[in-house]
This record gives C-alpha cells, structure tokens and sequence, in this order.
C-alpha cells in the first residue's frame, strides 16, 4: 500500500486508526497504540502473583540465574465448590488435587498437592520437568538451577512442568 494514502509509515505499528468519523481530520488515518487499563494492568499483576509469585527468576548464590515457582493459590481454587456453578477440582492420577495454567502462553504448568490448602508463597517440594526432547528432568527441592531456568524464560524445548508441594 502507498505510505502516502495509508497515512503513515508501513513500518509503524499501531494498535488501532483514527477512522474518518472522528471529529479532528487531523487525526483521520494515524495509528495509536492501546494502553493497558488501570483495570486490566491490576488484573494481570494479580493473576502473576496467584500462579507465578513475584519474583519468578532470581540470582542464586553463585551469582547464576535461578528459577523458583512460589504461587499464591487459595485453598478454594482446589476445594470442591458450594457454587453450582464453579468447576468442580481436577486430580492427579495418584489423587492429588491439581491446579493448571501456561507459563509464557506455552508451557504447562501444574500445580499438585495432596490436601486442598493455602499455597502463599511456598516454594515445591520438587518439580519433574518435561523437555520436548521427551527427557524427564526430577528436581528435588524449590529450586530450578540456571541452565533449565534459561530454558524455560527462553521457552526452549520445555513440553510441560509439573510442581509438587
């Protein structure tokens, strides 16, 4: 498309156009980027918080990245629900109660415990981590060490996490 009747640089990214029926003729055309809301900037902070913790990634002892999962998840959000129209808890194979989201938008996490309480800011027991090269990597304690941490922040070949607590 000629820059000239697009109004602006093809190269520029915006979020939405100023159609012709907005009351400036200046503006008729020129790309904006959208903001977060107060609302929606409060609602995703919240939700990291939950599932994440808020200091995800770390540097260890040694000065190397580390990486350790440290949710704030209600005992609610594993407890069978009085509503009737809340999800019923989902369970493990060994019947342990299950809580699931996506890291970065593609990794699974899942979160499993044996008794339905309140996860502030507890570190797992341990993690099994699946890499996409169908390697299974156990790691006992809270802690993921610095070349895995990498891997996951980078989204490199991790298929799923699964955390203990």
């Amino acid at each position: 498309m000629d820059p000239v009747k697009y109004g602006r640089s093809l190269m520029e990214c915006s979020s939405f156009l100023a159609s012709s029926a907005f009351a400036d003729p200046n503006f008729h055309g020129r790309g904006f980027s959208a903001r977060l809301s107060g609302s929606t900037a409060e609602f995703l902070s919240i939700w990291k918080l939950i599932f994440i913790g808020s200091n995800p990634y770390f540097l260890d002892d040694n000065g190397d990245l580390a990486m350790s999962l440290r949710p704030a998840i209600p005992a609610w959000m594993f407890e069978d629900a009085d509503d009737i129209n809340a999800a019923d808890p989902t369970f493990d194979e060994d019947g342990n109660y299950t809580v699931k989201f996506k890291l970065f938008a593609h990794i699974p996490v899942t979160y499993h415990t044996a008794a339905a309480v309140d996860l502030f800011d507890v570190a797992p027991n341990s993690y099994i981590i699946t890499l996409e090269d169908g390697t299974i990597v156990d790691i006992d304690g809270g802690v993921i060490s610095s070349d895995l941490a990498d891997k996951i922040r980078r989204i490199w070949g991790v298929k799923s996490i699964d955390a203990y607590f």
